[in-house]
């Protein structure tokens, strides 16, 4: 597999608390892995994508921060001699809240992303944080986390669902010893 990506962007600083930004972007994923559908032999596959973002940074106060990165994309997807197209759109979207013993977060979001397997996948995912220190050694942590993933491009169109759940806690021992479990 092969990707190569490019990006040109342009930022502002309107305040101390608040930025914003325009970037067009090109990127390329070659896969050399020959495909399979419904048992027929198609090649390797390549993908060339090309889109727009436009991203807000806002620090609503000391402790809450929101950002936000929409965009659309359109895909040219290649498999042995068949080329198709598709647009979609991209996003980041998110808050967080932090203070000394309590952070949390939450993001959603849209995204490509290459497959082990030679494909482009368009991904949808939620997550959830939650981090609390309880005493100054000792501090919790849960995430949530929901992804869809869709091939781009394919004929024959699969979906993939993934949910995780992960609580933790982690107890500093000493200052450069620290012990941690998680459940996922």
């Amino acid at each position: 597999n092969h990707t190569i990506n490019v990006d040109l962007a342009w930022n502002r600083l309107w305040t101390d608390n608040y930025t914003s930004a325009v970037s067009l972007f090109y990127s390329t994923f070659d896969s050399q892995q020959p495909q399979v559908n419904s048992g027929s032999f198609i090649g390797p596959s390549n993908f060339n994508t090309y889109g727009v973002n436009i991203s807000n940074n806002l620090a609503w106060s000391k402790d809450l921060t929101l950002h936000g990165t929409v965009g659309g994309r359109y895909t040219e997807s290649t498999f042995g001699a068949d080329t198709t197209g598709s647009f979609g759109f991209l996003a980041d979207i998110g808050v967080n809240y932090s203070r000394e013993f309590f952070s949390t977060g939450l993001n959603v979001g849209r995204s490509l992303t290459p497959s082990n397997f030679g494909q482009l996948q368009e991904q949808t995912n939620v997550s959830f944080d939650v981090h609390y220190k309880i005493l100054e050694a000792l501090s919790t942590n849960f995430s949530a986390f929901y992804q869809e993933s869709t091939i781009v491009g394919s004929e024959f169109p699969s979906t993939r669902n993934n949910l995780v759940f992960q609580p933790s806690v982690s107890w500093q021992v000493a200052q450069d010893c620290s012990v941690s479990g998680s459940y996922r």
